[in-house]
């Protein structure tokens, strides 16, 4: 999968400190995801029915609203994605929230979808 994540705040765009996944694609480097080039993409490798992760640190805990997940390629694998599981972490107590279930509705992506899912203002210094 090719993708940027962007974390939207109620005043402003976070810049992440960190980001990391199960495994790399060639060039597309968990960081790729987070430095601000749409050119780049973050690229998971894996074989079917592995666990597939992607995680984003960052310097502080912060309240989320949404995540927003940027298809930037046509994608005609993009059912892999279908039933990601959201997450907004706090590494110092614990507490991990759901946010919600990435949920495809076709079998592919065009270049340029993008998916929201809401967080109800979960705090956290990670989102995975």
């Amino acid at each position: 999968m090719s993708y940027y994540i962007n974390i939207v705040t109620e005043l402003s765009l976070i810049k992440p400190l960190e980001a990391t996944q199960s495994s790399t694609y060639g060039t597309g480097f968990a960081s790729n995801a987070i430095d601000g080039d749409y050119s780049s993409v973050a690229h998971t490798n894996c074989s079917w029915g592995e666990d597939i992760w992607f995680r984003i640190e960052f310097d502080k805990v912060y309240c989320i609203p949404e995540v927003m997940i940027l298809q930037l390629h046509l994608d005609v694998y993009a059912w892999r994605m279908n039933e990601a599981e959201v997450y907004v972490g706090n590494f110092s107590t614990g507490i991990t929230t759901l946010c919600g279930t990435l949920q495809i509705v076709n079998d592919y992506t065009t270049a340029g979808q993008t998916y929201y899912i809401p967080c109800g203002m979960s705090c956290g210094d990670e989102v995975g």
